[in-house]
């Protein structure tokens, strides 16, 4: 009798035991909470809103049916049809987007094409536009750099134009001083010979007018 009393002293204990330490729940059967009501849902209890994928609890799911559309982690989804679900079937939420799957291949597979391919291509648009912006970068310092290059020998040239332009503008107004001088000699000779024979001419007719 001895021996059965710690017997089942030994059991009691080890099934205390086994209670104070809590169990995991097996993967996809875990209790979920319901993103409307913000309760538990039962498992019996459980439907997957379409196109959403949106895992909600009964009456939620029947009310976004009713209106076409719910309201869920901060964002509107339309509602078009409900998918009701077995108790046992294991449900895999995607820590993404909240949308659940029945199997975990699914739900990587999503999570895979949906998020992760998308960053992957999100950072390659990136890395690209960067070295686009690089590049135009390098080409505008090669192209100023030219440019510095260059301007000392345009500035020589632009003087040196500059100095044949004033060379050229000096040289045509001696031409045209020299001509207008010339032009006033001329012009000083004719008058002188105009007046050399005019007035002795008209100095010969008033004498024989008055003889």
């Amino acid at each position: 009798c001895l021996f059965r009393l710690c017997l089942w002293a030994m059991v009691d204990a080890e099934a205390e035991e086994d209670l104070a330490v809590a169990q995991e729940a097996e993967a996809g059967r875990e209790f979920h909470f319901c993103p409307i009501r913000g309760l538990p849902i039962l498992h019996g209890q459980r439907v997957r809103t379409l196109p959403g994928f949106h895992l909600l609890s009964l009456d939620a799911g029947k009310e976004a049916l009713a209106r076409g559309s719910y309201v869920a982690f901060g964002t509107q989804f339309p509602c078009q049809n409900l998918e009701y679900l077995h108790p046992d079937d294991k449900v895999f939420i995607c820590p993404e987007d909240h949308k659940a799957f029945l199997n975990q291949m699914s739900m990587q597979y999503h999570r895979y094409i949906r998020h992760e391919l998308e960053e992957r291509k999100a950072e390659r648009k990136r890395l690209r536009a960067r070295a686009v912006e690089r590049k135009a970068r390098s080409e505008a310092h090669a192209a100023a750099q030219v440019q510095q290059r260059q301007q000392p020998r345009v500035q020589p040239r632009q003087q040196q134009q500059q100095q044949q332009q004033c060379s050229f503008y000096n040289t045509g107004m001696q031409q045209t001083s020299h001509r207008s001088r010339g032009n006033d000699c001329s012009n000083g000779r004719n008058a002188c010979h105009y007046i050399g024979h005019a007035i002795p001419a008209a100095a010969g007719l008033t004498f024989a007018a008055a003889s």
